[in-house]
């Protein structure tokens, strides 16, 4: 397969995760298109009605999506209203069970973001990085004073995702969608993850590693 070619259709979406603006993925893979990156809708107001009503627009017409994080969390609330019927979807690091699983830890991280968000950004690049050293990399991110608000609706909503496994489970049996974890997460406990869920992973790598492992083979341009 000519993996680029097939990227590059413009059938093929990708969605950021939390804190992160969409063209994360064009510095991984340089040739895709502005049009083929989607950002997340704002959350500026809390309703997750209208964030699944504007992301399913967006998705009108992708036949493959990928979704790094976060976002792949909402692409499931899709799925089990069977409001999006893609061909296939590639999670990368589905952030379904934590590395901190407190609801105490949980309160702390939010917490920090109050605070600081810079600080916690900072905090936050180093745990995706890591076992890496922090990678000297022009992060879009979208810690701004004016997202500021939907970052901690999103951050609230993710920590709050309640699920069933088994649903899960089904979900991605059923449309032979993909789940890939990283081995050495500092985020997400990929281990009691790939115990419960059908996953690859990718050993050796860190959350952000993820991306270079589009369609779950390592790519790197």
């Amino acid at each position: 397969m000519d993996k680029q070619k097939y990227m590059n259709d413009k059938k093929h979406v990708f969605l950021p995760g939390w804190g992160f603006s969409a063209s994360i993925w064009q510095y991984f893979y340089p040739t895709l298109v502005q049009s083929q990156c989607i950002n997340m809708p704002d959350f500026d107001v809390g309703d997750e009605k209208e964030v699944l009503a504007k992301l399913e627009e967006s998705l009108a017409g992708a036949h493959v999506i990928h979704a790094w994080s976060h976002s792949g969390l909402w692409l499931l609330k899709l799925l089990m209203k069977k409001r999006i019927q893609p061909q296939k979807i590639y999670f990368y690091g589905l952030p379904l069970v934590w590395q901190f699983h407190e609801d105490a830890k949980k309160a702390a991280f939010i917490r920090q973001y109050q605070l600081n968000q810079t600080a916690l950004a900072n905090k936050f690049i180093k745990l995706i990085c890591f076992p890496n050293l922090l990678q000297q990399i022009d992060f879009p991110l979208d810690f701004t004073q004016d997202n500021y608000k939907s970052n901690l609706n999103y951050l609230r909503w993710m920590f709050r995702f309640d699920f069933a496994i088994e649903q899960i489970r089904l979900i991605v049996a059923q449309y032979q969608h993909k789940i890939l974890l990283a081995e050495k997460d500092a985020i997400i406990d990929s281990k009691t993850l790939a115990m419960q869920l059908d996953v690859v992973m990718i050993k050796g790598a860190s959350h952000l590693d993820l991306l270079h492992y589009v369609c779950g083979d390592r790519y790197i341009v």
